[in-house]
């Protein structure tokens, strides 16, 4: 069986290198990988060590980044160049995974997990977002 490539690890790596995800406190994102097939939310609060009863909702990925992907006619250059990053990133991320689902777990302090297949892995984001 294939292990994801180093090459898309890194270009993973390089799309979120400084990239914060906003929320009342902006987090980086951290490039994972796990060897799994697939995974449940059930496993997905074992695996990252969250109770079995974490509040956990599943999203879309174009749901989850439409804020952050969308261009608004007051945004500086700045924040253009930022929402360009996070549109490289989402079109990446579905160009080169399978079946990618977002996963929020918890309350106020979210852990945030987005996660793909890619040759019998799972290769993610992690990231994290406040929310009161």
């Amino acid at each position: 069986m294939m292990k994801a490539s180093t090459e898309l690890l890194n270009q993973l790596n390089t799309l979120t290198d400084g990239l914060l995800w906003p929320s009342e406190a902006d987090y980086p994102f951290e490039v994972f990988v796990w060897d799994d097939l697939t995974i449940t939310p059930e496993q997905l609060c074992l695996k990252t060590g969250h109770s079995p009863d974490t509040a956990i909702k599943t999203m879309a990925i174009d749901d989850f980044f439409c804020h952050c992907t969308t261009e608004q006619d007051w945004h500086n250059e700045e924040e253009t160049a930022e929402v360009k990053r996070y549109q490289e990133l989402v079109s990446f991320l579905k160009e080169n995974l399978e079946d990618v689902k977002v996963y929020k777990l918890g309350k106020c302090e979210i852990d945030i997990y987005i996660i793909g297949q890619c040759s019998g892995q799972l290769i993610g984001l992690k990231t994290k977002a406040i929310e009161t």
